[in-house]
């Protein structure tokens, strides 16, 4: 929708400007009207940035951590189980071979984007889970962990799971509404908040073109009906030569934009070089063309879970295939 996006391009320090901002990055200056401090965990970094400022503290990471195992249950339930501690723990189908189990909440004291899990967490989870199962998971079961940081707007709590997962919105003392902050949230409120940001901001700056009134969909979401099965089955059908479990998978994460990377292939083969468990070049391509993916990782990690099956020879294929990419 015009927007401009800069990957791996840190900002240095931001100046106010007679009129707006001018944010001097590792790639250059940028020049803006209003600066959106949506930052999440590094929201008070961000504020720090600019010239002359004094550190105030707005924001409190707090850590939940997940482990992830092999299947302990074969139906597509969720369980959500009551700890000992009056915190709540669940355990979900992920993908299709593994249940996600989770969450911890404690302050993070590291930096915010190098959270990892602690032994404490792990033997917080399995413990508490152990209370409910049959057949208790052991440590060694465990195939992968993963932890995020919640970026709670620091209300003055003692307990970290009692801190409001509320989300503040303010403009910056001086900035003359120039400059808008974003304290909190969380995952499940993140289009209600980017609505109400939307609306703050289009009273300073109205949009350049009308705005369709009514939600838009996200990309990939102008599905007919908005019935995802008969779409899914539809897929199924016209693309009955590829693998079940990969048109599957590749229908949850594209959708409607699904069109763009099969094309007019008949077979898997017409998608390029195949890297594993049904990820082609095709896919990669768009993946780093559309969605900026730029590492192994990026890919198998973070747009796809596909890291829990590949091994070393797969992922080092895939690394060697995106350097190649980067020489062009």
């Amino acid at each position: 929708m015009g927007a401009e996006i800069h990957r791996d391009c840190p900002v240095l320090s931001l100046e106010k400007l007679s009129a707006g901002w001018q944010a001097k990055t590792s790639k250059g200056a940028l020049s803006a009207r209003i600066v959106i401090n949506a930052s999440g965990p590094f929201a008070d970094h961000v504020l720090s940035l600019r010239t002359g400022s004094q550190l105030k503290k707005h924001i409190r990471l707090v850590r939940g951590s997940h482990l992830i195992v092999k299947r302990i249950f074969t139906h597509d339930k969720a369980y959500i189980f009551q700890n000992s501690d009056g915190r709540i723990l669940f355990a979900l189908p992920y993908l299709n071979d593994f249940n996600l189990l989770g969450t911890t909440d404690i302050d993070h004291q590291g930096a915010p984007d190098k959270p990892v899990i602690s032994q404490d967490e792990i033997d917080y989870i399995l413990k508490e889970l152990g209370q409910y199962l049959k057949n208790p998971i052991s440590e060694a079961q465990v195939l992968a962990t993963y932890s995020g940081v919640r970026p709670l707007f620091d209300d003055g709590k003692q307990a970290a799971q009692s801190v409001t997962r509320d989300y503040v919105l303010s403009w910056q003392a001086d900035s003359e509404k120039s400059w808008l902050n974003i304290f909190g949230g969380k995952l499940t409120t993140y289009r209600k908040l980017a609505l109400k940001v939307a609306d703050m901001v289009s009273q300073i700056l109205p949009a350049p073109k009308e705005i369709e009134p009514g939600f838009s969909c996200l990309p990939g979401g102008n599905i007919p009906d908005s019935d995802f099965d008969i779409f899914l089955q539809g897929l199924k059908e016209d693309f009955s030569a590829f693998p079940e479990l990969m048109i599957t998978r590749m229908a949850h994460a594209y959708g409607s934009n699904l069109s763009t990377i099969l094309g007019t292939a008949t077979q898997p083969n017409d998608l390029g070089i195949e890297f594993g468990y049904g990820l082609y070049q095709a896919e990669v391509d768009y993946l780093v063309r559309e969605e900026w993916a730029r590492t192994a990782e990026d890919i198998l990690s973070r747009r796809s879970k596909l890291g829990l099956y590949f091994d070393k020879p797969m992922t080092d294929k895939l690394s060697k295939y995106l350097a190649s990419l980067a020489m062009k």
